[in-house]
């Protein structure tokens, strides 16, 4: 009888352990180590180490002498294989290859992550005409992925990610900032429905999509099944890749998206009379264009939301607006660390992207915070 863990064998009647580990090298490749007869099973858990090193050095001897090709290659097969957001890792194909791949393309990573090379490399393309401020920002964080992926595969040394990393932090302030995401306070928000009639789709769809404040792909993906006892269950979203027709996919941008969300009283039922109206069964799509089995596009959906708020004259709203919208609502209303993570969840974020893309504080939250602060400090005069 042997007790097996992390590819450790121990003899339960000599105590003995065997080694007996499969592992994936670098390009694919599928790598066994096998060893019996081990002391004990703490130093079967070095002598794996030390194997697995020995077997990466016979297929690399020298780390970085590997071609930048080949580590983009490999890290797009990985990000394929694991990244839940398809269209993500299309960005990251497309903007790495038209980027950095034509400067890269046919020599080492020693040669490309020199830190002075690589410096040398980001000034002149951050000074480059051209290229939209979003690319550039786009650029910045696919190169600091690759240079981790390239850490963990051993291919460069951990100081050497760490000082490019630096380059890359410290060039991309160089860069301007993003555009703000524009977003609407409640009375643009009504304003915006005084234009559309209450019976319609589009009032049910963006009624949905400013209570949800979820994603178009998410929220153009919603079927009849999806509308459980008062709640909307987001599963599966819409996925539209360039060069590829769209296609629907029970696979979330990350783990945390999938998720429960209650609806309003008024809400449901709202959506309750339309599904009897409209005639939607738990596989129709709840907004469609022609047929009720096929979605409506993310174009078709965006059309429609620029349509009514330039008749209300509102200003410019997107798509990522609309959740912007609903976690600035959410930010006002959060005082504990339970609320922000209840707000978290129901947005379908982890609590340090809402903190670190939503949540991030402007001059006039900080007076509005201090004002609050010494209102307390200061003592209540006595009638």
């Amino acid at each position: 009888m042997k007790k097996k863990t992390s590819g450790i064998s121990r003899n339960l009647k000599d105590g003995t352990a065997v080694i007996d580990y499969h592992f994936a090298a670098p390009g694919g490749k599928i790598i066994h180590i096998y060893k019996k007869g081990v002391a004990s099973v703490a130093e079967a858990r070095i002598l794996l180490q030390k194997m697995i090193d020995d077997k990466m050095a016979e297929i690399n001897p020298r780390k970085n002498g590997v071609l930048f090709d080949r580590l983009f290659e490999e890290w797009i097969t990985y990000k394929r294989a694991s990244n839940y957001a398809i269209q993500s890792v299309d960005d990251y194909f497309y903007i790495v290859r038209k980027h950095a791949l034509p400067k890269f393309q046919g020599r080492f990573l020693d040669d490309c992550f020199d830190p002075a090379r690589f410096s040398d490399w980001w000034v002149r393309f951050i000074e480059q005409d051209g290229v939209s401020i979003g690319t550039k920002n786009k650029v910045a964080r696919a190169l600091r992925d690759l240079l981790t992926f390239a850490r963990k595969r051993k291919y460069i040394s951990a100081q050497t990610c760490l000082d490019d990393q630096d380059v890359a932090v410290w060039m991309k302030k160089g860069i301007a900032p993003k555009k703000v995401v524009p977003t609407w306070d409640d009375e643009q928000i009504e304003a915006f429905f005084k234009n559309i009639d209450p019976r319609s789709m589009n009032y049910l769809m963006f009624r949905l999509a400013f209570w949800l404040g979820c994603r178009p792909a998410e929220l153009l993906a919603l079927q009849g099944k999806r509308h459980v006892n008062g709640t909307i269950v987001i599963q599966q979203q819409v996925i539209e890749r360039r060069g590829y027709p769209a296609i629907i996919v029970p696979r979330l941008k990350t783990n945390t998206s999938y998720r429960v969300c209650p609806l309003t009283q008024e809400l449901d039922e709202c959506l309750r009379a339309y599904e009897k109206t409209y005639e939607i069964g738990p596989d129709d799509f709840l907004f469609f264009t022609r047929a009720k089995d096929r979605w409506m596009s993310k174009t078709e959906f965006n059309r429609r939301l620029k349509r009514y708020w330039m008749a209300a004259r509102l200003p410019h709203i997107n798509p990522k607006g609309i959740r912007h919208t609903k976690a600035k609502q959410f930010k006002k209303m959060t005082r504990t660390t339970a609320e922000s993570q209840a707000a978290s969840k129901f947005l379908g974020h982890t609590p340090e992207v809402d903190t670190n893309v939503y949540g991030k504080a402007t001059d006039d939250d900080v007076r509005e915070f201090i004002d609050g602060y010494i209102d307390q400090l200061t003592p209540r005069k006595k009638a």
